[in-house]
């Protein structure tokens, strides 16, 4: 995994911060992999229970994200009411932070 343990506390912190204590991330694609370069951070969140405002979180959150991290960030939010290949990849493929 190509992050550091400063930049894995950031991450978590930034999403329980916005998303509740209980929220689990994944990084999933090329930063998994430790033979690759550079990349964007590729970031997959299951909240619980989703707040209200869910779009407008994710928003101030993925901007925390960029702002506190040297590289680009993806952030894609699990959707429990319709399954998508992200969720399986992300979680199959992925690092839980």
């Amino acid at each position: 995994m190509r992050l550091t343990a400063e930049q894995v506390q950031f991450i978590k912190a930034t999403i329980a911060r916005h998303f509740g204590q209980e929220a689990r991330v994944w990084l999933f694609g090329s930063r998994v992999d430790d033979a690759r370069r550079g990349g964007d951070v590729d970031l997959y969140v299951e909240v619980p229970t989703a707040p209200a405002d869910l779009f407008m979180q994710r928003i101030r959150c993925l901007g925390e994200l960029k702002e506190g991290l040297p590289f680009p960030v993806d952030l894609v939010m699990a959707d429990a009411s319709r399954p998508r290949a992200i969720d399986r990849i992300a979680k199959a493929q992925g690092v839980l932070l």
